[in-house]
């Protein structure tokens, strides 16, 4: 069985790049267990079968996806001079699922509020941060700690509020503070939205976090665009949302392109449904990954590293890139994540 670490006997080692997986989010609120926000919508009854049915047709659980098909299908019978309503009130309906589904399961600002000190203290330690989970707690995060640092210490590369600076990479340059931390989200966040029209944007451009689910969840009421994440397919249901987006294929190709030679993973199991993630990572030789675990038993520990390791060097294995180095640490220890 691999040894398990303490974080701080081996943070000093690992401040390239941080990959935070559903596992954090799951640590600061339970109910981002939920295997996927089209579970709750089920469940919950926010659709009905006729809506489950295009999901079923388009091949995919991405509420984003089936909200753009849904947009150009309706501009496209109103361009032709259709008259119909029943596209209009399956977009209205899964719009209304969504945001009923994200409110069910988001935590609230306050329960979240007392960990984001411990959570930017450890995010500050890396050159890059990538949070592949589509909730506010990292965004969270990166707010309080500029409040507290008075500076811009921790950047999502939005330089006019907006759009995403196509030079992102010269904000690495510090702006009042010793350290710069630029955080980006490889399956896209509740703060950005996409429109036909307008394409990518963070339409949330304000400091007033406790009341910021609302406005994004009404941002999309009001017809602000669909929101821009990915949390739910396979490997390549998921790249192909990648693909199509210009933010996130820009953080996909160009972001990952060269992360540093350690990566330390957060709440993240590296399965096979983020393969292409994993192999993005590998993509430049890494000398060394360490993973948190957090498991009740020897047993399961054991198990659980051994899949882990088996991913990861498997995937260098496919891409005939050097294996790395496997460290594994205790996601309760100390100075990680939410532990003081």
């Amino acid at each position: 069985m691999p040894k398990l670490h303490d974080w701080e006997d081996i943070a000093d080692n690992f401040n390239d790049t941080l990959v935070l997986g559903n596992g954090a989010s799951m640590a600061v609120h339970h109910n981002f267990g939920y295997n996927s926000l089209r579970e709750v919508a089920v469940k919950k009854g926010y659709i009905t079968p006729a809506v489950q049915e295009v999901f079923d047709h388009l091949g995919t659980m991405d509420f984003e996806l089936v909200l753009n098909m849904l947009w150009h299908a309706e501009h496209v019978n109103r361009a032709l001079g259709v008259e119909e309503h029943t596209t209009k009130r399956a977009y209205d309906e899964v719009q209304e699922a969504l945001v009923r589904s994200v409110r069910h399961v988001h935590c609230e600002y306050e329960i979240a509020k007392p960990h984001l000190p411990a959570i930017y203290g450890f995010m500050g330690a890396f050159r890059t941060v990538l949070s592949l989970s589509y909730d506010l707690i990292a965004y969270w995060a990166m707010l309080t700690g500029n409040e507290e640092f008075g500076s811009r210490r921790f950047k999502d590369c939005f330089t006019d509020g907006v759009h995403l600076d196509a030079n992102w990479e010269r904000l690495r340059e510090p702006i009042g503070t010793p350290e710069t931390t630029l955080v980006f989200y490889p399956h896209g966040n509740l703060v950005l939205t996409s429109s036909p029209i307008e394409g990518d944007r963070k339409v949330i451009r304000t400091n007033d976090s406790d009341h910021l689910l609302e406005r994004i969840l009404r941002a999309w009421e009001d017809g602000e665009g669909f929101p821009l994440f990915v949390s739910e397919g396979d490997w390549q249901q998921k790249l192909r949302a990648i693909q199509r987006s210009g933010y996130l294929s820009t953080v996909y190709s160009s972001v990952m392109s060269d992360l540093g030679k350690t990566v330390a993973v957060y709440g993240w199991a590296a399965k096979g449904n983020d393969r292409h993630i994993l192999e993005r990572l590998l993509r430049k030789k890494k000398e060394a990954f360490a993973v948190s675990v957090h498991t009740p038993t020897t047993e399961d520990l054991g198990r659980h590293c051994r899949d882990i390791e088996t991913s990861i060097e498997g995937t260098a294995s496919r891409m005939r890139a050097p294996k790395p180095e496997v460290l594994f640490f205790d996601a309760e220890s100390a100075g990680c994540w939410i532990n003081v």
